[in-house]
């Protein structure tokens, strides 16, 4: 059974470096293909169509997550096994993603991630340690928070853009114990990959 530290361990594992330089791939892409083969079995010049790379870093994916047993080859393509199911199903459960209007702060379209489990930060420290990830994926715009014992909180954030945030923050993202992070729409791949990895690097 995956937790969601051991999930997101194991998408960082998937893109390490190799002895030929870094895969073209991210956290990000290893998630998209989960879902894509969770609803058709593809071939390497499919995947690698769908999500945007190229077909070497294709065929390293999918050698990869073969190599951990998340997907199986077949003559149509490959597909998901049921521990790959079993990953996408924790990974669905655990992220969230909105969509937010900020134009009054002049981010306009922005996403809000809202992942399930991880406790949000209760101050300032706290902040900068999630913002290092991020800013480390080439996501310098981002507001970290969360919801914790029945209050949104945003550590550091301004009282007037505080209202902001909460008023276009959907009822939804409301749970108990969750991480939020809201990044214009054009970085959410860098900031999503900078919150997979610091998750990762919990113990």
């Amino acid at each position: 059974m995956f937790t969601l530290v051991s999930a997101f361990k194991l998408l960082t594992s998937l893109c390490t470096p190799s002895r030929g330089g870094s895969p073209g791939f991210t956290p990000y892409h290893v998630i998209e293909a989960l879902k894509l083969l969770s609803r058709e079995p593809l071939g390497r010049i499919g995947l690698a169509s769908r999500l945007g790379i190229g077909e070497s870093s294709a065929r390293t994916l999918i050698e990869r997550l073969e190599a951990r047993g998340l997907i199986a080859r077949s003559r149509l393509g490959v597909r998901l096994t049921r521990e790959g199911l079993e990953l996408l199903e924790l990974l669905s459960r655990s992220i969230r993603v909105h969509d937010v209007d900020l134009g009054e702060l002049s981010w306009g379209k922005a996403k809000l991630i809202v992942v399930k489990g991880v406790r949000p930060p209760a101050h300032l420290v706290e902040v900068y340690k999630i913002r290092d990830y991020i800013v480390a994926e080439g996501c310098r715009e981002v507001m970290i928070g969360g919801f914790s014992q029945g209050t949104l909180v945003y550590p550091g954030m301004p009282e007037d853009i505080w209202r902001i945030v909460l008023a276009k923050t959907p009822r939804e993202a409301l749970e108990e114990e969750t991480l939020h992070v809201i990044t214009p729409a054009g970085k959410f791949k860098e900031a999503f990959n900078g919150i997979v990895r610091m998750v990762a690097s919990q113990s």
